[in-house]
């Protein structure tokens, strides 16, 4: 499977919800006016319902999407909507008595705060194939990619696709990335050496001593895009907060 590259526990803690610090409990997790205006009961939702569509409404811009199981959101970040609403933590214990309510409820939300899905086939999608792409051809590290695209996602508020479709994503963009470096480091068959001969220019890579130069630069390289991925990454969070 090409989702291999991820452990199965990886892929589990992908879906769920992530331990929460102060900052993202006090970015994401307050409500203003408007959302509480949003999240009325008078549209027809008792206390079970109100929290958990809050839960989405945070949720949603702080992972990019609204992870299956929405009653198992940190304690800390139901705690603090629920004071915000005048609830009880504990009534989203009674959360999505319906089969479709989280689904209703993620469509409300994005609607609401100007996402955007994903479906396969969608210019959404192309968009991520060509961005994995190119940051595949900079990086090959499957869980670096995986965390760029949902940065890139959050960024382009666009919900995330399921975790296995955005896996296979990453590993069909590295397969792609490594085809594309081959046939660009194939040898061109008129290219001219130094002294103006065809086809017996001596490749870099067999020259004395090259081999430690090149091996030293490429790990350099690597340590770069390390940095700068992590800087894309941080900036991308900073701009794709909820306002």
């Amino acid at each position: 499977m090409p989702a291999g590259v991820f452990p199965e526990d990886q892929l589990e803690r992908l879906r769920t919800f992530p331990d929460i610090g102060r900052d993202d409990l006090i970015r994401y997790f307050t409500l203003t006016r408007a959302d509480v205006a949003f999240l009325d009961p008078g549209r027809g939702r008792g206390p079970a319902d109100r929290l958990g569509l809050a839960v989405a409404l945070a949720t949603l811009p702080w992972l990019g999407f609204v992870p299956d199981e929405v009653r198992a959101a940190p304690p800390a970040a139901v705690a603090r909507l629920a004071q915000q609403l005048g609830l009880d933590p504990a009534v989203l214990a009674g959360y999505g008595q319906r089969a479709h309510t989280r689904t209703d409820h993620v469509r409300l939300v994005a609607g609401y705060l100007g996402w955007k899905s994903a479906p396969a086939g969608s210019a959404a999608i192309k968009d991520l194939e060509q961005f994995l792409l190119d940051r595949a051809m900079e990086h090959d590290s499957p869980g670096l990619l995986f965390t760029v695209a949902a940065e890139y996602l959050i960024s382009a508020k666009t919900i995330r696709p399921g975790v296995m479709i955005l896996a296979k994503m990453v590993a069909s963009a590295r397969a792609a990335a490594r085809t594309r470096g081959l046939t660009n480091n194939g040898t061109t068959s008129g290219d001219s050496g130094p002294s103006g001969s065809h086809g017996t220019t001596t490749p870099t890579d067999q020259l004395p001593g090259s081999g430690h130069v090149q091996g030293f630069q490429l790990a350099e390289a690597g340590i770069m895009l390390a940095i700068t991925a992590a800087f894309v990454v941080a900036t991308i969070r900073l701009t794709g907060r909820r306002t």
